[in-house]
């Protein structure tokens, strides 16, 4: 933004990713997201729901706001063979037959792991080998943990932590 206040025919592009709390925008998100609009910058969102954000918390014109879903590579996932497959299972401590949900991502609240985990045992009624492997660390470990300790989830739950296997 300092830029394009200096430097004549500078073109600004704002990444929106979301807020690492529950809370809205605050004083100085509507700050910088007024000083983007007024010097014509474009905006970019990973999510519609960001974009709505955008828009009612920061007061950005939806048409200056482009959604950019993050985008995974499939190929890096696919083609591993059965044996390989299971070696990964049985290390994480998973049986054959065990239905295993993954979220792979920082253990944050814009994240909302919180959901997955309150759902849990509605889905386990139906689903009886199910599990949930959480890839990943952050700040809510602990309390996501003890969520899943007083849902009494705790043996269906894999807390993995920072893995570098993501693929595997």
């Amino acid at each position: 933004i300092l830029a394009s206040a200096v430097i004549p025919n500078t073109r600004v592009v704002l990444g929106f990713h979301g807020l690492e709390t529950s809370h809205p925008f605050n004083g100085r998100h509507r700050i910088l997201a007024t000083a983007g609009v007024h010097t014509g910058a474009r905006f970019t969102s990973v999510s519609y729901a960001g974009r709505r954000q955008l828009c009612e918390q920061g007061g950005i014109p939806r048409a200056r706001i482009d959604v950019l879903p993050n985008g995974v590579d499939l190929s890096r996932f696919g083609g591993q063979d059965h044996a390989r497959r299971e070696r990964v299972r049985h290390a994480l401590g998973f049986e054959e037959n065990a239905f295993v949900i993954s979220a792979v991502g920082s253990l944050t609240p814009v994240k909302r792991h919180d959901i997955l985990l309150a759902a849990l045992p509605r889905a386990a009624r139906v689903i009886k080998n199910l599990k949930l492997l959480l890839v990943g660390d952050g700040p809510l470990r602990k309390v996501l943990y003890e969520q899943a300790r007083e849902e009494g989830i705790q043996d269906k739950v894999t807390f993995a932590g920072t893995r570098e296997d993501i693929p595997d």
